[in-house]
């Protein structure tokens, strides 16, 4: 008997990526084509449901024209109360942690 396939629910992670600013303007000017990294870090090797086994994962996204950048994540709570994605920008680097089945995230300051 064939399996079924397996699915896992994704949260959508965004953020606009922008520069230091400029004391005569009143707004911040975008980071065109920037390259965002999000990288797992997780104690685990298996997902909790589904079981699937893992491997590291990163995911690599770019800014458009706005310096607006996402990305479709698994919740890092699906693989244990430890786990956490590490997002590294140009300027910045943070930690997302959530609980699984987390609505969508605004990181914007």
């Amino acid at each position: 008997m064939p399996s079924s396939p397996q699915t896992i629910a994704l949260s959508l992670v965004y953020d606009y990526e922008m520069g230091s600013g400029d004391p005569t303007q009143a707004t911040a000017k975008p980071i065109v084509n920037a390259t965002i990294r999000l990288t797992l870090f997780t104690d685990q090797a298996v997902n909790a449901a589904p079981v699937v086994s893992l491997r590291p994962n990163m995911v690599q996204v770019m800014t458009d024209q706005n310096g607006y950048w996402q990305a479709y994540l698994e919740p890092a709570a699906n693989y244990s109360p430890t786990s956490y994605w590490l997002v590294e920008t140009g300027s910045r680097t943070f930690r997302i942690t959530g609980a699984a089945g987390q609505a969508s995230a605004n990181l914007a300051p």
